[in-house]
């Protein structure tokens, strides 16, 4: 068989072209970062509901949804910028592994919320141990170094972030439309899918090549 007819069955894409383990710790890592971004909507379905019966009388409506958004939002915000630093000290899989249980805690105290502000105070905390979606593009970079590889993993983060967006008003309605009677039931969509997320990374995802050189953990700091 010639060269070139073996170059010509060789899988050009740079997804085939990742080693089949990296390739699924990538997957798995992405799909963290898909289940830690529901937290933006998967709750706007309720938003109705809840307000009505818990929300602050002195509070618009649309006050009242735009501050339970903005505490997530701000919180993963700033959770976001520290997060891919602090990595370079504790490790990559370390933070990866402590957010995504952390997020999927966060998610069951939303459930579990009785009122409008312990809503809100569990939303900001769940975005402040969400953040993992700066933490999963060092992790990609420490495993993929050809450009063309790299520029396709990393396509992949606004992917699972959008895709998120889409999917979490859709959960929460069908999980509203099941039972009105408790409209947050929707987080525990949010707190099944993080702790998955948690499970599989925890039990099957490798550490990065650069954790496992540096020999990175809590201890380091």
């Amino acid at each position: 068989m010639s060269k070139e007819t073996e170059d010509t069955k060789k899988p050009r894409h740079p997804f085939f072209r990742t080693p089949k383990k990296t390739r699924m710790d990538l997957l798995i890592c992405l799909g963290c970062v898909f289940a830690d971004f529901l937290g933006d909507n998967l709750l706007s379905p309720s938003y109705d509901s809840f307000i009505s019966e818990k929300g602050p009388a002195n509070l618009e409506f649309g006050m009242a949804t735009s501050l339970i958004t903005l505490a997530f939002i701000l919180g993963r915000a700033l959770s976001g910028s520290i997060l891919g630093s602090i990595s370079d000290f504790v490790g990559r899989w370390n933070i990866i592994v402590l957010c995504t249980f952390l997020t999927s805690v966060g998610f069951l105290l939303q459930a579990l919320a009785w009122d409008y502000w312990s809503l809100i105070g569990f939303r900001l905390f769940t975005g402040l141990v969400g953040g993992t979606r700066p933490v999963v593009s060092v992790y990609i970079s420490d495993w993929v170094k050809a450009p063309d590889m790299l520029t396709f993993w990393m396509s992949l983060m606004p992917v699972a972030s959008s895709l998120a967006s889409f999917v979490g008003p859709l959960l929460g309605g069908i999980v509203v439309q099941a039972d009105a009677s408790e409209p947050l039931n929707s987080a525990y969509v949010g707190f099944v899918l993080n702790f998955a997320g948690f499970l599989l990374v925890f039990f099957y995802a490798d550490k990065s090549p650069r954790d496992i050189s540096e020999n990175l953990s809590p201890s380091k700091l």
